[in-house]
């Protein structure tokens, strides 16, 4: 990855949105993503394991949302098991699981850094730990390796090795959406809200695509 795209993406995540209107405009362009990654994920997974995801008129007709139809019924079936719960209690208490709760932590701690370097040098007598710093690339850097680190472990939680297609890419949306929408800058509550309604929308676009 270029030094650029690094210095975009760290840039990106930090931007958090300001306004009522940025917050809808962010939210309303995560969600539309989060779809087409939906739709991409449930295709990808019929080419990967069933090998007969093809074009079907009748599939988007009936089904809007998904523009591949897998017609391997062993695949289906096994898609519909593992398809998301449909209380949204339990999305809230998955997002603080997955997202609040490692994201914000490593968030917190890369906050308070500055004062436990100093604490820590002393304590350890080793001056070169005082000289560590952790400024917005590292703290950026940290928070998506933990990210993708929790999506596939969600993915796994899911349905095994097989849902990290989907499911993953679903949880490593929705943790992007997490720090975006404040909490990479230690804004949790609002970065739980808007994490956990996209999680539920899509999931509801997951259960149309099905």
């Amino acid at each position: 990855m270029s030094t650029r795209t690094q210095f975009n993406l760290v840039q990106w995540l930090h931007e958090t949105p300001e306004t009522r209107e940025d917050v809808a405009r962010a939210f309303f362009g995560f969600l539309i993503t989060g779809i087409f990654i939906v739709i991409g994920a449930l295709a990808l997974y019929g080419l990967l394991f069933s090998g007969i995801a093809k074009k079907s008129i009748h599939s988007v007709a009936a089904k809007p949302l998904m523009v591949f139809a897998i017609d391997d019924e062993e695949i289906l079936r096994m898609l519909q098991d593992h398809a998301p719960e449909k209380k949204n209690m339990w999305k809230l208490l998955e997002e603080v699981a997955s997202r609040l709760i490692p994201l914000g932590f490593v968030v917190w701690c890369c906050g308070r850094w500055a004062i436990w370097k100093e604490k820590l040098a002393n304590l350890f007598h080793l001056s070169f730990i005082a000289n560590i710093a952790i400024g917005e690339r590292a703290i950026a850097a940290i928070t998506i390796t933990t990210a993708v680190a929790t999506s596939v472990a969600f993915g796994l939680v899911h349905g095994g090795v097989n849902n990290i297609f989907i499911q993953g890419l679903i949880g490593f949306w929705c943790a992007l959406c997490f720090l975006k929408m404040g909490g990479i800058k230690g804004e949790y509550a609002w970065g739980l809200a808007c994490s956990t309604l996209l999680h539920i929308l899509l999931n509801e676009s997951y259960e149309m695509a099905m």
